[in-house]
């Protein structure tokens, strides 16, 4: 159970011994992930071997959409659960020597699953999502195995509480493990056990005292267990565990529909466009976060501007590694969930009426582009946070934010004409 814990490490050793790019480097660490990926997993429940995603939210969501009868690939499940967004904010603890950037390439702040049943649900109902929560753990692993005698688990955990992950000691580390982290939860091999999707190429087993160790440090999700029930062709009404759904059930395939897939993308523009929380705050996303981003990396003048936030060696190399991760796997997919989109983008077109669909795929094209600029940023930035930071004077320094803000201008621009396709 390291997968997490060393994907930096698999990266970094790749790109040192290959001399590929950070992004190209992830890549093939993942597609190597993915082939050795095996299911253990011998009762007859259909679960397949997960494999290691692009986007790892969408293929939990995958997972839980075809116990309920919908199938979808990837590229799908991103789109339906709003695809792409954009998120950008610098803050400063007292007791951190160096300011922490975040970047979310991917829709946000809506839960992913809650975009993903109300998009397909946008014209007319295809799947119920189902949340129940309760007060005690006892409660809950009641509920949980109650549940699971018929279909998977979508829960929130602290991160923390998975021994796979590596949390760093320091006052940021409490934060970290106790930071919201969907998993998908299936019964385990023998009695009292649990198997745990991570979306990362494995299954992971957890005995009912760990898996309660993580359940807890999600101090304001209740316990909280959601699932999705297939729909009655016949009344319209999710399938009730007792009477046999989820794993257990004859389920009728479907599939979204053009309106889901309108649905979804009316929510990405809406989000990259703004307002998305009606707050002063909305300036850091979509569009306006992007452009925000752009002239901070510019300012040479202002406390706000990265050659002063991130001017120092150390700085700059935690920085720039942050930077990578935000573009590549933290809460985004590699190009920032770009590439990914536009894969969505062209499945969904072959949905639509043809009048609507040279504008998707065209639109696809704008996403291709805008995610070949984020992934150059990441590169770039993944470059710069080897550590040689000695060698990094402030001229190579203000090069490379200059660099940076010439990319993201770029992927604005090519947004924005997404945007347009997307609106027609």
């Amino acid at each position: 159970m390291t997968e997490h814990r060393h994907l930096k490490r698999l990266v970094r050793e790749r790109m040192q011994r290959t001399g590929e790019a950070y992004t190209t480097a992830l890549r093939h660490v993942l597609s190597a992930r993915d082939d050795a990926s095996t299911d253990t997993v011998t009762d007859s429940r259909p679960r397949p071997a997960p494999a290691a995603p692009q986007h790892r939210v969408s293929a939990l969501a995958r997972t839980m959409l075809a116990a309920a009868g919908l199938p979808v690939s990837e590229p799908m499940a991103c789109g339906l659960g709003g695809g792409i967004g954009f998120l950008y904010a610098i803050f400063q603890y007292k007791q951190v020597e160096h300011p922490m950037l975040t970047i979310v390439a991917q829709h946000h702040p809506q839960p992913w699953l809650e975009a993903v049943t109300a998009h397909l649900n946008a014209a007319s109902p295809a799947v119920e999502h189902r949340i129940v929560t309760s007060l005690s753990a006892k409660a809950a692993f009641d509920k949980l195995d109650a549940t699971l005698e018929t279909s998977p688990a979508w829960i929130t955990v602290g991160r923390g509480g998975l021994p796979w992950h590596e949390i760093p000691e320091g006052p940021l580390g409490a934060a970290e493990a106790a930071d919201p982290y969907p998993v998908v939860v299936t019964r385990g091999p023998e009695a009292g056990a649990y198997l745990i999707d991570d979306a990362d190429g494995e299954m992971h087993t957890l005995s009912a005292d760990e898996l309660a160790t993580a359940w807890a440090l999600h101090k304001k999700g209740r316990f909280a267990i959601e699932t999705l029930a297939p729909l009655s062709a016949d009344t319209g009404v999710g399938a009730d565990p007792a009477d046999g759904g989820g794993f257990h059930s004859e389920v009728v395939e479907a599939s979204p529909t053009p309106d889901a897939v309108r649905a979804s993308v009316a929510t990405t523009v809406a989000h990259l466009t703004g307002p998305v929380i009606h707050h002063a705050f909305d300036s850091n996303f979509g569009l306006s976060g992007m452009r925000k981003l752009a002239t901070e990396l510019r300012d040479d003048r202002t406390k706000a501007g990265w050659r002063r936030r991130f001017g120092d060696a150390r700085s700059f190399e935690v920085g720039m590694l942050r930077l990578a991760e935000c573009l590549t796997w933290v809460h985004t997919a590699p190009g920032g969930t770009r590439p990914l989109f536009a894969e969505f983008l062209r499945e969904a077109a072959e949905l639509l009426p043809a009048a609507e669909r040279e504008s998707w795929r065209e639109a696809a094209r704008e996403a291709d582009a805008a995610g070949e600029c984020w992934a150059r940023v990441a590169d770039t930035a993944a470059a710069g946070s080897t550590g040689n930071t000695d060698s990094t004077d402030s001229t190579d320094k203000e090069a490379t934010f200059d660099e940076f803000a010439d990319l993201v201008e770029q992927a604005i621009a090519h947004e924005e004409r997404m945007v347009v396709q997307l609106s027609r």
